[in-house]
Formats: C-alpha cells, sequence, structure tokens
C-alpha cells in the first residue's frame, strides 16, 4: 500500500508542476517510473532500526550538496524516519514523514504482543539506541499522520512537540 500512495503522491505534485524525485533503498540503480526519477540504493542491512538508519543517513549524506537544492524532503517510510530527521536537520532542508506505521514504537503501545525477538530488542535497544532514533525523528519539521488515532498514539509516546496533519490515505 506504501509504494501505490507514494506512486500516487509522486505523480500528483508531478502533474501540479513539482520537480519530484524518489529515493529508494532497493536495488542500486537508476530508473524512471512514469516519467519521475527513481535512485535506488542498495539495499538496507534489515533486522536493526539501528543499522538501517546509520547506513541511510550515510547514503543520503553522501549527497548532501545535492540535497539541500531541494524544497522539501518528505519521508514516506516509518522506518526511515529518523534518517530523514539527521540529515534535513544537518542540511537545515525542511521535511515532512508521513507515519503509516509503527515500527519505531513499542509493540505493546498499539496493543501487539512482540516476538520474542523484539521484546529482546525493546528492552535492550528501545532505553539506549532507540531513544536516539526517536530524538532524531524529532527533528522532522511536520508529520503526516493517516488518522487521528495514529496522531494521538505518536503523541503519547513523546511526539507532542511535533506538528501534525492528519490526512487518510484516500484523501
Amino acid at each position: 500500500g506504501g509504494e501505490i500512495s507514494l506512486a500516487l503522491l509522486a505523480g500528483q505534485l508531478q502533474a501540479r508542476d513539482h520537480e519530484v524525485e524518489v529515493f529508494s533503498f532497493d536495488g542500486g540503480h537508476k530508473t524512471e517510473v512514469d516519467d519521475i526519477q527513481v535512485s535506488r540504493f542498495r539495499k538496507l542491512p534489515h533486522g536493526l532500526l539501528e543499522a538501517s538508519n546509520a547506513y541511510a543517513t550515510l547514503t543520503l549524506s553522501r549527497r548532501a550538496n545535492y540535497l539541500r537544492t531541494f524544497d522539501v524532503l518528505h519521508g514516506y517510510n516509518v522506518t526511515l524516519t529518523p534518517a530523514l530527521g539527521a540529515v534535513a536537520s544537518s542540511l537545515s532542508v525542511p521535511s515532512v514523514a508521513t507515519l503509516n506505521s509503527y515500527d519505531v514504537l513499542p509493540k505493546h503501545s498499539f496493543g501487539v504482543t512482540p516476538t520474542l525477538r523484539r521484546r529482546i530488542y525493546e528492552t535492550v535497544a528501545f532505553p539506549t539506541t532507540g531513544r536516539l532514533l526517536r530524538r532524531a525523528m524529532q527533528d522532522v519539521d511536520r508529520f503526516i499522520a493517516l488518522s487521528e488515532a495514529t496522531r494521538e498514539l505518536y503523541q503519547e509516546q513523546g511526539f507532542d512537540a511535533n506538528p501534525f496533519d492528519v490526512v487518510p490515505n484516500m484523501l
């Protein structure tokens, strides 16, 4: 669903004469989809939010001069929202993140029983490195939540100082 929503968003922005480029971590080459440039970087290291965000931050920071020319950076993958916050803040480029999942929140906060692996991760990493990830997320200038419930949950989890807009998927 996220890829379809992102394609629709990019297409609508382009139809309104905005220049759009998509950065993705699923390949390693450049492509074009419906006349939109897609820069595909190597796949992310999976398993740890910290490793994925460190890789994404490093990869995007290597393109700092190019990214500084952008009017806004929009993150559409919650897992990489900390990288977005870190990069956009360091470049002084405005940023927006769509909150379309809860990957960066403890599972119990939204009523899901974590797997053993996730429970261990939440016990060890959330109080330490996870706190750093959530701090980097707070450098995002504006969040877009897909529902009031999502906005409320993120605000209850410490993102109450960030500005939010609620924009359901179908609008």
